[in-house]
């Protein structure tokens, strides 16, 4: 008998107790979802069918005493934390506190010696809690490290806490995160910016020197602009994301926070780099990675130097990127801040009006599916899945979907609507549109070394009252921000963000370089040599 070697046979033929680590379907649920899917199952069929449907889920149970891998880990005897206390947490960016370092014996160097380090909320330290800024994930705790958290260990950071972000990631300002809107340390009436709000946040207020941040529609740079700090999110792939809450693997970035290019360049050296788990990483050569070993020590270190440097590049304005939602104190203070330079030029890249648009395809079906339906990590590629999160999301999101932000429910009702009616296609061509608008970018790099532009439309804005704040005007206030960043998490560009003075006012200015992909040697070279020539300008 040719069935004989079938796994499923020999289950269905064997008498034997299965186990089931998931609940076998009733005749009647599994009646439900046939008719629901429209499969045109009749009873006497699913009657039939209901023991091979038993038989194939005892291969669930058959894993149950298999041993998933674990990833490396240093410092295992630690503190679990705790809560901040409110004198130590005057802007609500702190979302919990602890002390872990590594042993000497266990660092493999010393970049980060005497580095404090904050980590956003979504990336995984073993034994302490991972909320993602949402009650959803009350009472997890994670159980393993997150690749860089390793990395930052191993190279001597001390890690100091985890540091506030938005609901489920999903917000450029910062009123959305829980369990209270994140203030801007500029002026407490005005948000941070988001999604990483506790991380600019802090590192703007002096409370560590540097942090750890997520980008997927430009969640380091919005509040790193906001809070008048350096972030940079660099080519999608060259840090690996194992180990951090996902939104959609296409736009997932993670990246460094620092007060100048000089220290975020720093973080960046330890963090980046293939882990072997990260899907998002194929493709990821050694020639891709090389030109950011000893990175920091190869950037301008004077203002001669950052001038002699500039005298030899070509700098892009990306004249859609100046558009008509653009505040004229913004505008004006990223022209102001280069009007001086050698060889600066405007360039068009007229997709760029489009962009955002092609960003909001790929985002709302895929935050949909990768959170809602995939418990907050990307399927579909070869790496390492933290299961016990997506098990975590699943249970909480039973209890406490209807706590979630207006933001995630505006995307996972049009989530869930739109792959009904389009079956994903428009998905689809967001991809396939994202394509084209690589290409646009790509040739509009290869007539100058980096683009420039307002890294977001308006200066800070205000805090909404969220008591009286109806769900239209916190959606607003939540997404208002993204035209120019959320374009290069769908090309997967490196861009940076640097504060410029502003024109009028205190509120931060920031102005993104964004520069050719795994091209981060030019682009930081460029972008602290911008800053040098600013900071002598003041």
């Amino acid at each position: 008998n040719r069935n004989a070697d079938c796994p499923l046979f020999s289950v269905l033929c064997t008498p034997h107790e299965m186990s089931f680590p998931v609940r076998p379907p009733t005749f009647d649920e599994a009646q439900a979802i046939a008719d629901e899917l429209q499969l045109g199952v009749s009873n006497e069929d699913m009657a039939d069918l209901m023991p091979v449907l038993r038989a194939t889920l005892a291969d669930f149970g058959k894993v149950e005493q298999l041993v998933e891998p674990e990833l490396p880990r240093v410092a295992r005897r630690r503190d679990p934390g705790r809560q901040p206390q409110p004198e130590e947490n005057p802007l609500g960016a702190w979302a919990w506190r602890c002390e872990l370092q590594a042993d000497e014996s266990e660092c493999k160097d010393t970049r980060l010696a005497g580095k404090t380090v904050a980590i956003k909320d979504t990336v995984m330290i073993a034994g302490m809690p991972l909320r993602d800024g949402s009650r959803v994930l009350s009472g997890y705790v994670a159980a393993q490290d997150a690749t860089i958290i390793t990395r930052i260990l191993q190279s001597g950071g001390r890690i100091t806490g985890k540091s506030v972000c938005e609901d489920f990631c999903l917000s450029g300002s910062s009123h959305t995160s829980q369990p209270a809107p994140v203030k801007n340390p500029h002026d407490q009436a005005h948000a941070a910016g988001g999604s990483s709000s506790g991380s600019a946040a802090l590192v703007a207020n002096g409370d560590c020197d540097l942090a750890i941040a997520g980008d997927q529609g430009g969640s380091i740079r919005i509040p790193s602009a906001w809070c008048g700090v350096v972030g940079i999110k660099a080519t999608h792939g060259l840090v690996p994301y194992t180990g951090i809450c996902s939104m959609e693997g296409s736009l997932d970035h993670a990246g460094p926070v620092a007060k100048d290019v000089a220290t975020a360049t720093l973080l960046l050296e330890v963090i980046a780099g293939s882990d072997g788990f990260d899907p998002r990483q194929r493709g990821l050569t050694a020639e891709s990675i090389a030109p950011l070993t000893g990175l920091t020590q190869q950037l301008p270190t004077s203002v001669d130097d950052a001038q002699q440097l500039l005298a030899g590049c070509k700098l892009g304005l990306l004249k859609e990127g100046f558009g008509v939602s653009v505040e004229e104190v913004v505008a004006g203070s990223v022209r102001r801040a280069v009007e001086g330079f050698q060889n600066v030029q405007e360039v068009s890249v007229p997709m760029h009006s489009s962009a955002c648009s092609i960003w909001t395809l790929i985002g709302v079906e895929g935050l949909y599916q990768t959170t809602y339906i995939n418990g907050g990590q990307s399927m579909y590629g070869r790496g390492y899945y933290a299961a016990d999160l997506m098990k975590a999301t699943h249970d909480g999101l039973a209890l406490r979907a209807a706590e979630l932000s207006w933001t995630n429910k505006l995307f996972w009702i049009l989530g869930q609507h739109v792959m009904k009616q389009s079956g994903g296609q428009m998905y689809g061509r967001g991809q396939n549109l994202g394509a084209e608008l690589t290409k646009a970018y790509d040739a509009a790099l290869e007539e100058v070394d980096v683009l420039i532009m307002p890294t977001t439309p308006q200066r800070p804005v205000r805090l909404p009252d969220l008591a009286q704040c109806k769900p239209s005007e916190y959606i607003a206030t939540a997404l208002c921000m993204i035209a120019n960043t959320a374009p290069f998490n769908v090309s997967g560009h490196p861009a940076v963000t640097i504060p410029v003075p502003p024109t009028e006012g205190k509120l931060p200015v920031g102005l993104m370089l964004v520069g050719k992909k795994f091209g981060e040697k030019k682009l930081l070279q460029i972008a602290r040599a911008v800053e040098l020539c600013i900071a002598q300008a003041k």
